[in-house]
């Protein structure tokens, strides 16, 4: 599937992130602020939790070029499609999902639980209070389950339970809002068409001029 066709859906996610942000992202995050409030262990827990989505790329972008040689050398053409994918689909993923934070500049939602500041967007403002939207962690490990998806179709159940665990749990511990969880999963997708559909391009051109 080219890019093109993928992007005919942007409208839709575009709209569903509008009526998250008027009508579902403040009561689904306060509603879990009452039960984190509730459970104090609970509430340490998810408090601390480390963020290993750096050290996910790197690891996964050095394991998969490492490996993208050796399978090209045993005839594993599959695999190997699959592992030169990825390892550019997690760090262009990461790439993007730090460029859209830096231009919607939306309050982290636990910023905006604890009264820095409004929910909303602050275009261009910056800084780690206003790096929401969309998931990082949505956009990366979509990109990562597509990039799967796409090579392993027969195990689609368990890349789409995956994601919907992830998404379950950033909004359930008050990381992202709704609308944060819904724009990464869409960006993260589109990077893997985008970046699939570009490597076959340059393939079909080095053939050509070979």
């Amino acid at each position: 599937m080219k890019p093109l066709r993928y992007w005919v859906s942007l409208p839709v996610v575009v709209v569903l992130v509008v009526l998250c942000y008027r009508y579902v992202d403040v009561p689904v995050a306060a509603f879990f602020e009452r039960l984190l409030r509730w459970n104090a262990g609970w509430r340490h827990y998810t408090a601390h939790l480390p963020d290993l989505l750096t050290t996910f790329v790197i690891v996964g972008t050095a394991l998969s070029w490492g490996a993208y040689p050796v399978a090209r050398a045993r005839g594993r053409t599959h695999d190997a499609e699959l592992l030169r994918l990825i390892g550019t689909c997690l760090p262009v993923s990461f790439a993007t999902k730090a460029v859209f934070k830096l231009v919607f500049s939306r309050t982290n939602t636990r910023a905006w639980l604890a009264g820095y500041s409004d929910p909303g967007f602050h275009w261009f403002h910056g800084g780690a209070l206003y790096a929401s939207f969309p998931s990082g962690h949505m956009t990366v490990f979509a990109a990562f389950f597509t990039a799967l998806w796409f090579y392993y179709g027969r195990f689609r159940a368990f890349y789409a339970g995956m994601l919907m665990l992830l998404a379950i749990a950033l909004i359930a511990t008050d990381y992202h809002f709704v609308g944060d969880v819904v724009a990464g999963a869409y960006a993260g997708v589109a990077v893997s068409f985008a970046v699939r559909w570009l490597l076959g391009r340059i393939d079909r051109l080095r053939d050509r001029m070979s």
